[in-house]
């Protein structure tokens, strides 16, 4: 004879239900802490953050800035004896403490002087506007984005004219280049500069 068994009543399948219930809120509850806690270790919240090179008086500059500067301002033959930081450090900080002082100072450049600027760049090198265009090409960039160049440099150059200091080149120091050199110090010195390299 087979021996039945005795039904559960209705109070200890609610205690099992209910018990059932915990574990699963519990589990789940475990999990969510286990993916927020990847997240956190695997990925940064603020991915911007993680581009950013430097920061000039709250102002970031980003790797691809970086990237594109360094490639526009050097050339590739010479690459390997400048490294991508002292470049930063060298030129692009500075480049944006002289930009930030001149925007403080309302020095803006207008589309006419840029255009000047570029077309006395092109005749000084002795290229055709078709030469410096494939001049161009064969370094992946665009006119405009020469152009860009072109408009801080001379909205640098007007800065320093309304600074009265002449900056000739780095290549022959002379006392108008310690000029600039003391005033570029000065504005670093002044400056809140964070680098994240």
């Amino acid at each position: 004879m087979k021996k039945k068994t005795p039904k559960r009543s209705k109070k200890s399948r609610k205690l099992k239900k209910e018990r059932n219930e915990k574990i699963v809120v519990f589990i789940t509850f475990l999990v969510f802490v286990a993916v927020v806690a990847a997240l956190f270790y695997f990925m940064e919240i603020n991915p911007s953050a993680k581009d950013t090179v430097a920061v000039v008086n709250g102002k970031d500059i980003t790797r691809d800035e970086l990237n594109w500067w360094y490639e526009t301002s050097i050339l590739p033959e010479y690459r390997d004896g400048i490294a991508k930081q002292n470049f930063l450090v060298s030129s692009l900080i500075p480049q944006e403490v002289l930009l930030q002082k001149a925007k403080d100072e309302r020095i803006k450049v207008t589309e006419e002087e840029v255009e000047k600027l570029l077309g006395i760049f092109i005749i000084e090198n002795g290229f055709t506007m078709d030469e410096f265009e494939n001049h161009l090409n064969s370094r992946s960039m665009t006119i405009n984005e020469i152009k860009t160049s072109f408009e801080i440099r001379g909205t640098i150059t007007k800065l320093l004219e309304k600074e009265n200091i002449q900056f000739i080149d780095s290549s022959s120091f002379d006392a108008n280049d310690i000029a600039f050199q003391e005033y570029l110090n000065d504005l670093i010195n002044n400056s809140k500069i964070e680098i994240f390299l």
